[in-house]
């Protein structure tokens, strides 16, 4: 599941005279998001890249695990209800599942501090401030690193969309519009995260750091069939999914 830009808005058309019209409520964000961990130092060959599109309360997440010009392995839609509808493009079939209210674990008693240490760092060209979330919950503590840049264009509405994908509440803790994880809402967008998760059962204990990059922030319209299921897709069942599941060794 999850954690993902269709171009920049333009309203005029520099190939011809007449004037282009973006139909009102059309208009989302989209970005790109690229996972890297690394174990006790070591970073991990493959990094996973997710292309994520918002519209209002609705989100499309497509993941890849190649390089430039792979297909997606996965596609998930996201109506804004609690359901993530998984596409099988292979199979043309998909799944309805139900998403936790909180994959995270945090409760609303969570003692959540956000630090701005003023520390600085260029970004894809972009300034950007650092902030230290520490969470303490229930006994167990994590911080969370995250590098906001000001001066993004749009950065309020940028903020307010991506704070809205229903894909964040894992990285994004908050009751309101605007509370990535008690972040305050002049932080402006975030371009990197960064949290270490130890695993203490591990022998010896491992400490994976998992680094996030966003890339490619765009607003701009986004059409209806992003979010719709294709035409052609059957919904999943024990039949359908038995018959195009690939055959076992000797059959």
């Amino acid at each position: 599941m999850k954690l993902l830009l269709v171009g920049t808005l333009m309203l005029a058309c520099a190939a011809c005279a007449s004037t282009k019209t973006v139909p009102a409520g059309t208009v989302g964000l989209t970005w790109d998001r690229q996972e890297t961990s690394s174990v006790n130092g070591v970073i991990g060959r493959n990094p996973l890249t997710q292309h994520i599109e918002v519209r209002g309360d609705s989100e499309r997440l497509e993941m890849y695990l190649g390089g430039a010009g792979s297909g997606p392995v996965g596609i998930s839609l996201f109506p804004g209800d609690g359901r993530e509808i998984l596409l099988r493009t292979q199979q043309h079939l998909y799944e309805v599942l139900h998403m936790p209210d909180n994959p995270w674990d945090i409760s609303r008693e969570a003692d959540i501090t956000v630090t701005d240490t003023h520390r600085k760092l260029t970004i894809d060209g972009h300034n950007t401030e650092e902030y230290l979330v520490a969470i303490n919950d229930r006994g167990k503590a994590f911080q969370v690193t995250f590098w906001m840049c000001r001066d993004f264009p749009d950065a309020a509405k940028v903020f307010e969309l991506i704070n809205k994908s229903p894909d964040f509440p894992q990285y994004f803790m908050g009751d309101g519009p605007v509370t990535m994880l008690g972040m305050p809402a002049d932080a402006g967008v975030p371009l990197r995260f960064e949290t270490t998760i130890r695993f203490e059962t591990a022998v010896p204990p491992d400490a994976v750091l998992k680094t996030v990059n966003f890339t490619h922030i765009e607003l701009g319209p986004i059409p209806d069939a992003d979010f719709q299921i294709p035409a052609g897709y059957q919904e999943l069942t024990a039949e359908n999914s038995a018959a195009t599941a690939p055959a076992s060794p000797g059959q």
